[in-house]
């Protein structure tokens, strides 16, 4: 199949000034696209586009006040949440045959919208194919006629609103779907969790029990950890501030280190994983961080449908001037009327209490999301329940002449790593080191304080930023772990003020920060006020004192962790 097949291109986070700029748009159409561009936008008129899957593309100001709503929280939604019951099929089988220059009087009717805050509206709506776009996408020109339909006593308004209210309801049954299910996949880890300190506590456990134990709660709380993280990654992505770090790489060391991630989840449930690559160096251009991500995603979605003894095979191959990367497996397959949702978010084949798989429905939305921010495609493909299922992401190759540098690569995912105890941490020796920690939480106090000592280190703790500045100009750290969030002044507050010390008094005190704070913008402005690391929480035990290390040793190049 085509990898660039039009109807597997699905938009989720896309402005003006980039959705017409497909790799098979025409020659010479880039003064069309410009010219409809600035119309749409400058238009009186409320305008939308949307694609033929349905899919929100573009919105302009004037229809953002018309409908209440902002951009940004309908760019890759359905236009079902605007235009309920609007007949898709319909209209893309009255355009497909108009030329790229249709007038807008070529296709004209009366539609029920629904405003952001719910209330019903009646609005004539004129459509036109978008000019210059190699796939079908279509604008409509929307004007409220509310009152002349009342007026004329159109009828047909009230089914409208029905479907619109039968939309709405549909809405809010996902909504309360998602947060049942979260509540479900934080509370079930938090059970495990529980359930085994209090059996440690008791004493009563063996070695091996107490040491599966251990393993057992490490495991839950790297997925509570992923599922953040997903969380943080959907949001950052319907707000436009995911970022792709792309440069260019190989592929095949990516591919290995989320086989290396899975390989034990697949071992544990007896299925084989298989591994195809192309025997010459595929190049592309791309985030290796964030592919790794997609990979690994894919892998465990197989993994996690595949029963026992059945098989999940990746492969890579070119396809033209394509890089294919193919996810197949052997499991229960997706049901026909699923496949085209299969990568909505927070959609799942089945949501209820009698599910046999857990999961948030954010991984494949993930997927798809990723993919398309290097300029790729992803699609799934399935025979039917039991039949297995395949998902095919499509890159393009990379241009660049630069050469691939190879290096090694972060683990993304929650892995399966086991228990490491203090002993083991304490490899890495920070002898003599005078570390102040700052934490107005005990317990996180307290439990960096062991860490740390457990690997040598001198540790003074402090609970507030008043507390910490006095420690920094009496006793001197030679590095500083501090916390943000903390009351009345936190550690922005401190940092800020460390670096106004004199150099005798501690203020050039090297400085990690470590918070459950872990947006872009927090990342950025820690660094930017004068600490040189940025650890988000939970963060490694290993990592963190590799970082104190290296603050102590004066390397303070700026890095997110």
């Amino acid at each position: 199949m085509d990898p660039v097949d039009s109807a597997d291109r699905v938009e989720e986070s896309i402005t003006p000034s980039t959705i017409l700029r497909h790799p098979d748009a025409p020659i010479g159409s880039r003064g069309v696209e410009r010219e409809f561009l600035t119309f749409f936008e400058h238009s009186p008129d409320p305008m939308l586009g949307f694609d033929r899957a349905g899919r929100i593309r573009m919105i302009n100001a004037r229809a953002e006040e018309l409908l209440g709503y902002r951009s940004f929280e309908l760019l890759g939604e359905s236009i079902d949440r605007l235009l309920p019951g609007l007949d898709l099929a319909q209209l893309e089988e009255q355009l497909t045959p108009a030329s790229p220059t249709a007038s807008w009087a070529g296709l004209r009717r009366e539609q029920a919208a629904r405003r952001a805050d719910g209330t019903p509206l009646y609005v004539e709506m004129s459509v036109t194919p978008i000019p210059a776009s190699s796939e079908l996408l279509i604008a409509a020109r929307i004007r409220e006629v509310t009152e002349r339909t009342r007026e004329d006593g159109n009828t047909d308004l009230l089914e409208r609103e029905r479907a619109a209210r039968t939309s709405l309801e549909r809405i809010n049954r996902i909504k309360d779907e998602f947060l049942i299910t979260l509540s479900h996949e934080l509370r079930t880890p938090l059970n495990s969790m529980l359930g085994w300190t209090q059996l440690l506590a008791s004493g009563k456990l063996d070695e091996p029990t107490s040491a599966r134990a251990l393993g057992t709660i490490e495991r839950n709380i790297r997925l509570q950890s992923q599922l953040i993280d997903d969380l943080l990654d959907m949001s950052r992505i319907l707000s436009g501030k995911m970022r792709i770090e792309a440069r260019p790489i190989a592929i095949g060391p990516i591919i290995d280190a989320a086989l290396e991630i899975v390989s034990p989840a697949a071992e544990n449930r007896g299925i084989r994983l298989r591994r195809q690559l192309d025997r010459e160096s595929i190049e592309i251009f791309g985030d290796p961080a964030r592919l790794q991500q997609v990979i690994w995603n894919l892998l465990s979605n197989a993994i996690k449908f595949t029963p026992g003894g059945g098989e999940v095979e990746v492969r890579v191959q070119r396809v033209d001037s394509w890089l294919q990367i193919v996810v197949r497996d052997t499991g229960q397959g997706i049901d026909p009327s699923f496949l085209p949702h299969v990568f909505d978010r927070f959609r799942q084949d089945d949501g209820s209490t009698t599910r046999s798989h857990g999961g948030m429905g954010l991984g494949l939305s993930l997927v798809r999301s990723l993919v398309e921010m290097h300029g790729g495609l992803v699609r799934a493909e399935s025979d039917g329940l039991d039949r297995g299922s395949t998902f095919i992401v499509s890159l393009p190759l990379s241009g660049a002449s630069a050469p691939v540098q190879s290096e090694e690569l972060p683990r993304v995912g929650p892995g399966v790593a086991p228990f490491r105890t203090f002993a083991a941490l304490g490899e890495q020796r920070l002898d003599g080191l005078r570390v102040l920690v700052v934490d107005d939480e005990h317990d996180a106090r307290e439990y960096m304080r062991r860490l740390l000592e457990a690997c040598g280190a001198e540790v003074v703790t402090a609970g507030s930023a008043p507390e910490a500045l006095r420690a920094v100009t009496k006793v001197r750290p030679a590095v500083m772990v501090c916390d943000i969030g903390m009351p009345n002044e936190d550690g922005y507050d401190l940092i800020r003020k460390v670096r106004l010390l004199a150099t005798e008094q501690g203020g050039l005190t090297p400085a990690a920060a470590l918070t459950a704070y872990s947006r872009e913008e927090d990342q950025r402005k820690s660094l930017e006020l004068g600490y040189q690391f940025h650890l988000s929480k939970p963060v490694e035990p290993a990592h963190l004192i590799s970082v104190v290390a290296e603050l102590a040793k004066g390397r303070t190049q700026s890095g997110v962790l």
